[in-house]
């Protein structure tokens, strides 16, 4: 069986089969800014994102904490953190010596 992240878009899902069975209604929620297809059900995504800003924030020699709450509204930085965290995924998944713990 396959690992996959639990995202919004997967809650979303299970909600609208749950508001279906029950006749009840309930709101889609939100995706994050990160959680793109089809990358967002990859388990690393996350980590690698989370990479990303790390990085984004050092460049501009600042804290990754002072950053990450401030990524919503910071379309350009977003972007390149998506870049960055793709390449980044694409890293390990080329990896021919993955860390198996």
């Amino acid at each position: 069986m396959r690992e996959i992240a639990i995202t919004t878009r997967l809650v979303n899902e299970a909600r609208r089969t749950v508001a279906r069975r029950f006749g009840i209604q309930l709101e889609d929620l939100s995706s994050t800014w990160w959680e793109i297809v089809p990358h967002d059900d990859d388990p690393a995504w996350k980590f690698c994102v989370g990479r990303a800003i790390d990085e984004a924030a050092w460049a501009a020699d600042a804290d990754p904490a002072w950053l990450r709450p401030l990524m919503k509204s910071l379309p350009s930085t977003q972007m390149r953190v998506i870049y960055r965290a793709r390449e980044l995924l694409r890293e390990i998944a080329e990896d021919p010596h993955p860390c198996r713990y």
